[in-house]
């Protein structure tokens, strides 16, 4: 009776355990998100195993150059990654104004890894991963359009970082 009333009651949970491990299909990312990314960099925002960042904002506002790393929750991986692969992210484009770095997050799946470097004063980031033949490659645009979720982030990975005003 391998299809009969007592194989199917078995069905829900066969299908629960293929859901928790991973046999379900990943969430994809949009189409703008995955031209901005690249199959490499989204690769890894689908899957983080770890991250680390940097606050370049001092207490008093002002920018540093040489900030450390520090590891932080995973959990702050999981937002960014939200946030960098959604379409609604890159539908406005950069404000006026220089890049300088306000916080930056390197995010690891296993052993390759991607920098994310923003900049609050004109809404930009910079996104840097190694490229299939050697050197980094780095893409620029604009998030705009995800400004108070990117703020939410940094400020959850520096709770003293605050993202200066909109000009």
């Amino acid at each position: 009776m391998l299809f009969g009333m007592k194989s199917i009651a078995w069905l829900p949970l066969v299908i629960g355990m293929m859901v928790s491990s991973g046999c379900a299909a990943p969430q994809e990312s949009g189409r703008r998100a995955n031209d901005f990314l690249g199959a490499s960099a989204a690769s890894i925002l689908a899957s983080p195993t770890r991250i680390e960042g940097w606050n370049f904002q001092r207490p008093d506002g002002s920018v540093m150059a040489d900030a450390s790393p520090q590891p932080l929750d995973l959990s702050i991986a999981r937002e960014l990654s939200k946030v960098l692969r959604s379409d609604q992210t890159y539908r406005l484009p950069t404000r006026a104004g220089a890049f300088e770095h306000s916080v930056a997050f390197r995010i690891w799946s296993g052993t390759e890894a991607l920098d994310v470097v923003l900049s609050f004063g004109n809404d930009q980031l910079e996104v840097k991963y190694p490229a299939a033949d050697g050197p980094s490659t780095s893409s620029f645009a604009g998030f705009t359009a995800a400004r108070e979720p990117m703020a939410q982030v940094a400020h959850k990975a520096f709770p003293a970082f605050n993202a200066p005003k909109e000009k």
